[in-house]
């Protein structure tokens, strides 16, 4: 398939079907697993899981450079696979080899008996599949790429919460992502439809001069992210990680939007580099859809969302996440920014800029994480994102006549402004003391954040009646109200 030829439209919102999907069945095995396991096997979960992902950067950045080439038109798609394989055969021999060595450092490090043997099942079928699955989204095939994503944690969960319940703790919960995840990596690969061919010397060429950059903004990007998790659990302890962790996941669904337009926007503008402004502009008018509106939520009362989803356990994190729902905002900015430079074959700028982000990163949020806590590194994710954002916008101006914020973005504002006052109303003389209650004003403000968006921005309304007549190729009689 031509990924100058795939709708990202509809490729977006099939993905973000998906996506709901996913979150929803994440977001109930994560409740279990933080009232079970409590803040310290929370944490120490994800702790082990942020090690795994650091030790994978090299396939995540291969495999980057592997779908910017299977992208582009002329090249030689089995070849370029078969050289990815070639690439994570050498790359396990090499781990397993090290691991084994370092065994008993391991084990001491997780808590767990052959943990090394563990470390190593889960990162095999991780550097399988989230590789794999990246191929896909070569062709814009973003929405398969989530619903994939959405059965493997339709997998994962259910044995996940059977094995902690069981008594397997930790454990069990690492045992249960390996094996569903073997299982996705399965299935991307039978969707991929490649057979690998023998590579020559100038396929793995093509692919070392784009990875070269890739690697590096993969270890960045886990810098960014998984990293902090690993520091933070160093400073304090595995339970700081868990609320660190738990706030995180409930400002996860402010990334939707970002995420999948940003997985197809890099192919599309690599396919047709003069042809992608309308793509990208209206990728950046809509990319904040949710974060806006969760961001203003979770302003409105935080401590009681965290304490009614995870438990008193979890209060310390109100804070938190504020922080990282504004965090969000801007995050869900920049994405669609960083992916068009990788489509104009600049993987160089988006490393600069994504060193710069983690210079700003670690120079303020260390410090004030000694000095004030876990928020100190959120502040610091605010601050080095704006900067992220701010010189990806420079940039990409050179190439594009593209607003700083196209499209219906101060409407979105305006929307959740008006959601907030409405909800932080409710909040005033609803008691919130049982889930029901806190779940109502949640809906209400939805419902609210959703009618004064469609009310006020045109655009949202010629979107929906596109996405109509585009799923029912007909005309309906609501299309004078939609198209304003």
């Amino acid at each position: 398939m031509n990924p100058k030829n795939t709708k990202l439209g509809t490729e977006v919102l099939s993905g973000l079907t998906a996506k709901i999907v996913l979150t929803a069945i994440g977001f109930l095995g994560s409740i279990v697993f933080a009232r079970v396991l409590g803040a310290d096997g929370y944490g120490a979960f994800y702790i082990i899981l942020a090690g795994v992902v650091g030790v994978q950067i090299p396939i995540t950045g291969v495999a980057t450079s592997a779908k910017k080439r299977l992208s582009e038109p002329q090249s030689d798609v089995n070849a370029v696979f078969g050289a990815f394989l070639a690439f994570l055969a050498v790359f396990y021999a090499l781990t397993l080899v090290g691991l084994f060595l370092f065994r008993g450092t391991v084990q001491d490090f997780v808590g767990l008996q052959y943990a090394w043997i563990l470390f190593f099942g889960l990162l095999f079928v991780k550097g399988l599949d989230g590789p794999l699955t990246t191929l896909l989204t070569a062709e814009a095939r973003v929405g398969l790429n989530q619903w994939l994503d959405s059965f493997r944690s339709l997998l994962t969960i259910p044995a996940q919460i059977g094995l902690v319940l069981l008594g397997w703790g930790v454990f069990g919960m690492v045992v249960g992502l390996t094996i569903a995840t073997g299982i996705s990596a399965g299935l991307a690969f039978h969707y991929l439809g490649l057979r690998p061919s023998m590579p020559t010397r100038d396929t793995f060429y093509s692919l070392y001069d784009f990875a070269r950059f890739s690697v590096l903004k993969a270890f960045l990007s886990f810098s960014q992210n998984k990293l902090l998790t690993l520091i933070i659990g160093a400073a304090f302890a595995p339970a700081a990680a868990g609320v660190f962790e738990v706030a995180r996941n409930l400002t996860m669904p402010a990334a939707f939007v970002a995420s999948l337009t940003s997985s197809g926007l890099m192919a599309k503008v690599s396919a047709d580099t003069d042809g992608a402004l309308e793509d990208i502009s209206n990728s950046l008018g809509y990319t904040s859809v949710l974060s806006i509106p969760m961001f203003f939520g979770a302003l409105a009362f935080p401590q009681r969302l965290i304490v009614t989803v995870y438990g008193p356990n979890f209060a310390e994190g109100a804070l938190i996440l504020v922080g990282l729902s504004l965090f969000q905002v801007i995050r869900t900015r920049t994405r669609p920014v960083l992916s068009v430079l990788r489509g104009l074959d600049r993987p160089d700028l988006d490393v600069y800029i994504t060193l710069l982000s983690v210079c700003v990163l670690l120079a303020v949020g260390v410090p004030l994480l000694i000095q004030v806590g876990v928020i100190g590194i959120v502040i610091g994710m605010i601050v080095a994102e704006l900067v992220s954002f701010g010189a990806g916008m420079i940039i990409i101006q050179r190439y594009y006549e593209l607003a700083w914020f196209p499209g219906p973005f101060p409407q979105q504002v305006a929307s959740a402004l008006g959601m907030f006052v409405v909800v932080k109303g409710l909040t005033l003389v609803v008691p919130l003391k049982e889930w029901y209650q806190v779940v109502g004003v949640v809906a209400v403000g939805v419902a609210v954040y959703g009618v004064l968006l469609v009310a006020l921005s045109q655009n949202v309304r010629h979107l929906i009646w596109s996405i109509v007549e585009e799923y029912t190729n007909g005309e309906s009689r609501v299309e004078d109200i939609l198209r304003g």
